[in-house]
C-alpha cells in the first residue's frame, strides 16, 4: 500500500502474504503433539481462523548502531525478498545514528526513531543516545501497532535466493504456530550452522541435565536430520509443519536469542511466563518485553539475565523454521 508521511505504515495485511504464498487454505499443522500448540500450558484456546488471519497485520522492526553498510545490505534484501511489500508497518530504531542510516530508513519507507525521540526512554547509561537490545525490543513492541512483528538486527538479511512463494509460506506457517500458542518463531537460515553462535548439530548438548540453563545448547541438535533419535525426543521436539518444515520445542532446551525472530506483539507485552516454580522476573512477574526493558543498563543483559533467571524452567514454546529465511551478514561491524 501507499506509505503515508513518515509513520512507516502501509495498508498491507496478512491477506497479501496469503496471496503471495499462493495458498487457498491454512498450512496444515500436521502433528497432534502438544509442543505444536503452545506446549500445553501456553495453548491458545481460540486461535484465529484462516479467514481472520488474513485481516491481521505484520510489522518489521530493524535495529542498527552506526553500521550503514550492513544496514544497506540488509535493507536491499528485505526489499528484494518482498518482506517490505507485505509489512503493514516498518520501524527502524537507530542508536546514535550515522546520517546514512537515517536516509536509508526514510528511503525504504520506515518510521525512523532514535532513543532520544522516545518519551521517558531508559537509555544505556554508557551512551547519550543508545538503548540496549532488551530496551529496544520493549520499545519496538510498544511503538508498533501490528499483530505480528519480525524483529531484525541490522545484520540479518533476507534470503533473496528463495522463491517469493516459499518465503511467504515460511512467514505464514510461523504465524499459524504463533496463533496456536508459540511465543517465539526463529527464522535464521540453517545453512549457517557452524558459524559464530549457531553451532553444528549435536554440539555441546546436555540431555541429562535437569536445569534449563545447563540444557541451553541442546536446540542446535533440533536442526539435525536424525533429531527423532535424540534421547526422549518425542517429549522435547516435534515436527509440526511438513511444508515448509517447522519444529517446535520449549525454552527448556535453548538459550534466549533475538536473532531473526517473529513474535505476536500482544504476547510479548502482556503475557507472563508461568510455572517454573518461581515468579518470572520477580515481584508481580514480567512479560518478556518488560524483562527486556529491565536490562536497559547492559547490552548483553537480556541474554545473560535470561540465563540467570533460568527462562528454561518456564518451558516457553519456541518454534524453528528448519530451513530459515534470514542470514547473518556483516559489512561494517
Amino acid at each position: 500500500g501507499e506509505l503515508s508521511g513518515g509513520d512507516g505504515k502501509s495498508g498491507s495485511k496478512v491477506s497479501d502474504i496469503i496471496e503471495q504464498a499462493k495458498v487457498q487454505t491454512e498450512i496444515k499443522i500436521s502433528n497432534p503433539n502438544p509442543l505444536c500448540a503452545g506446549a500445553t500450558q501456553y495453548k491458545n484456546p481460540s486461535p484465529s481462523s484462516f479467514s481472520d488471519l488474513g485481516e491481521k497485520t505484520l510489522g518489521v522492526v530493524g535495529l542498527s548502531f552506526q553500521t550503514p553498510g550492513t544496514l544497506l545490505n540488509s535493507m536491499v534484501s528485505w526489499d528484494e525478498s518482498g518482506l517490505l511489500d507485505v509489512a503493514g508497518e516498518r520501524l527502524l530504531i537507530l542508536n546514535d545514528p550515522h546520517p546514512g542510516e537515517v536516509a536509508l530508513g526514510l528511503d525504504y519507507g520506515f518510521r525512523v526513531v532514535q532513543p532520544k525521540d522516545i518519551p521517558n526512554v531508559k537509555k544505556n547509561p554508557k551512551y547519550d543516545n543508545v538503548v540496549t537490545i532488551g530496551a529496544a525490543f520493549y520499545y519496538a513492541m510498544e511503538l508498533m501497532t501490528t499483530d505480528y512483528v519480525i524483529f531484525l538486527e541490522k545484520d540479518f538479511m533476507a534470503d533473496v535466493t528463495m522463491e517469493r512463494e516459499k518465503f511467504m509460506k515460511e512467514i505464514l506457517a510461523g504465524m499459524e504456530l504463533l496463533e496456536e500458542g508459540a511465543w517465539i518463531i526463529r527464522m535464521r537460515s540453517r545453512s549457517q550452522q557452524g558459524c559464530d553462535s549457531f553451532k553444528n548439530c549435536g554440539k555441546a548438548a546436555n540431555w541429562g541435565a535437569t536445569v534449563g540453563r545447563e540444557r541451553r545448547k541442546n536446540h542446535w541438535s533440533f536442526y539435525c536430520e536424525n533429531y527423532m533419535n535424540l534421547p526422549n525426543a518425542e517429549n522435547m521436539i516435534a515436527q509440526c509443519v511438513e511444508e515448509p518444515e517447522y519444529r517446535c520445542h520449549t525454552s527448556f532446551d535453548t538459550n534466549w536469542s533475538l536473532n531473526a525472530v517473529m513474535v505476536k506483539r500482544s504476547t510479548m507485552l502482556e503475557d507472563k511466563p508461568k510455572g517454573g516454580g518461581a515468579v518470572f522476573g520477580g515481584g508481580a512477574g514480567m512479560s518478556l518485553a518488560e524483562f527486556g526493558l529491565s536490562t536497559f543498563d547492559d547490552q548483553a543483559g537480556f541474554e545473560g539475565r535470561m540465563v540467570s533467571e533460568d527462562w528454561g524452567q518456564y518451558k516457553i514454546p519456541v518454534c524453528i523454521s528448519v530451513e530459515g529465511i534470514f542470514y547473518h551478514a556483516e559489512v561494517d561491524g
